[in-house]
């Protein structure tokens, strides 16, 4: 039994050492992505192991198995550790980011969620025609909408009790991946509000695909004014490179950063396992809260912000904050 566990902890270091560096070649082939999403997986099968080489003894698994510890704690480390300052806040804004599920055509769910959190923005995707029907009919909530239905899932909408001084949609490429961005005044600031959805990376071509659609958001909102707020389901978790890649390039910075991985992804497993759902914040924008909701019936949890936008800071610390 014991000469057992010594075989299956080495088996199982040489598989970690192997899944944590195929991850880093994510953007070269879609099955190595899948390796680059599972980092809080790899550290804590990584501490486990330690601990078992140690009773055994196992000097070269014990040796692998600990340089696995660092390399997972750096991709980690800003989830859990880099959260904003603390600041006062009067006035803020809440974002839902929800992928509603285009055959989950039961709207009480997204209704309660509403009436309990009250989002003065929701950007929705997979929107078909039952759901854009359905939407409209919140006029009187949410005056202030755009919303595109698909057959499928790639229908996206944005609704907002703020008003927008423009909400239109872009076509991203060949595949016709919509994405919705607009601009609305905060106090003496004109926002970016950006909400998208991108190809899931099931297969070479779709996961080429994804990262094109990445590259050209990347350039065509480059362009746009630079207070960003940026929402969606990127079929990514963070810790996939080309992901990465996209929010290095536009300076954004993901939101979740001191809060967790908060996966939101599937809800028909015991827990969800991973953070496909996203928002990406400019300098300026400051999160005060993000968590998850009560699932609407969708397969993916609804993802909501806390966000601040301060007028202006004087020594870095907080004047005004402004509607």
């Amino acid at each position: 039994m014991l000469i057992k566990i010594r075989i299956a902890a080495i088996a199982l270091t040489i598989g970690l050492v192997s899944a944590c560096v195929l991850g880093y070649f994510g953007t070269q082939f879609f099955l190595f992505e899948w390796f680059a999403h599972f980092k809080l997986v790899y550290f804590i099968a990584a501490c486990v192991l330690c601990v078992v080489h140690l009773i055994f003894k196992q000097k070269l698994p014990l040796v692998l198995a600990l340089i696995t510890l660092p390399v997972n704690a750096i991709e980690l480390l800003p989830a859990y550790a880099e959260k904003d300052k603390l600041f006062f806040s009067d006035h803020l804004i809440t974002v839902a980011q929800i992928n509603v599920h285009y055959r989950n055509h039961d709207i009480s769910g997204l209704m309660a969620l509403i009436q309990e959190e009250d989002p003065d923005i929701l950007s929705l995707v997979e929107i078909d025609a039952w759901w854009a029907e359905n939407l409209a009919r919140l006029i009187d909530l949410y005056p202030y909408q755009k919303i595109i239905p698909q057959d499928g899932p790639f229908g996206i909408a944005v609704l907002s009790k703020i008003e927008f001084q423009r909400l239109e949609p872009l076509v991203l490429d060949h595949t016709y991946k919509i994405v919705l961005w607009g601009e609305f005044n905060w106090g003496d600031q004109q926002i970016t509000f950006v909400s998208a959805h991108t190809s899931p990376p099931l297969s070479p071509s779709l996961f080429n695909n994804r990262n094109g659609q990445y590259h050209n958001m990347v350039r065509v909102l480059k362009e746009k004014p630079r207070k960003l707020i940026f929402c969606g389901d990127f079929n990514s978790s963070r810790f996939s490179p080309p992901f990465k890649h996209m929010v290095r390039a536009l300076n954004l910075k993901n939101s979740r950063n001191g809060f967790g991985v908060l996966p939101t992804w599937p809800t028909y497993t015991l827990q969800p396992i991973l953070d496909l759902d996203h928002c990406l914040v400019s300098d300026g924008i400051y999160v005060k809260n993000i968590y998850l909701g009560n699932s609407i019936g969708s397969d993916h949890l609804p993802l909501l912000l806390k966000l601040a936008i301060p007028d202006k800071l004087i020594n870095n610390d907080l004047v005004t904050d402004a509607r």
